[in-house]
């Protein structure tokens, strides 16, 4: 498993654009509020519908520009891939404003107390989503 499979099972694929409370996204879980698309993908989604590639490309590059962001906080250096792409699939799934907010699970990452951090992610709906992630945070594999 690798860390666009796991968002694309957890996000969903969402061809044209769905509206949550005041949030817009497409495609695998892209907000549309807090990052424009690029102007390649600029278009009338209702008649020409974002593909599943178009989808995933645009998961990888928000997921590069979220590791760079991710840095701010926390060195992910200092865990194993499988840790790293766990937060990274938090840091998506929060978003990074509210992944930044999570001061507890932070400091735990940074103390390298996984099973504080495994805790807090549990306290995260919906419950099979942070399931999952607490395991791999315990364990550090998939």
């Amino acid at each position: 498993m690798n860390l666009i499979e796991q968002l694309k099972r957890h996000a969903g694929f969402y061809e044209c654009v769905w509206h949550s409370n005041s949030k817009c996204f497409i495609g695998y879980g892209h907000d549309l509020n807090a990052e424009p698309l690029p102007d390649y993908l600029h278009r009338d989604f209702e008649n020409n519908p974002i593909t599943e590639d178009e989808a995933e490309q645009l998961l990888a590059s928000d997921l590069m520009n979220l590791r760079d962001l991710v840095y701010q906080c926390l060195d992910l250096n200092q865990f194993n891939y499988v840790r790293q792409q766990t937060i990274l699939s938090i840091a998506y799934w929060l978003t990074f404003p509210r992944f930044c907010r999570e001061e507890k699970l932070i400091t735990a990452f940074k103390q390298n107390n996984f099973e504080a951090a495994a805790s807090i992610v549990l306290t995260f709906k919906p419950e099979f989503r942070a399931e999952e992630l607490a395991k791999q945070i315990l364990t550090g594999e998939y």
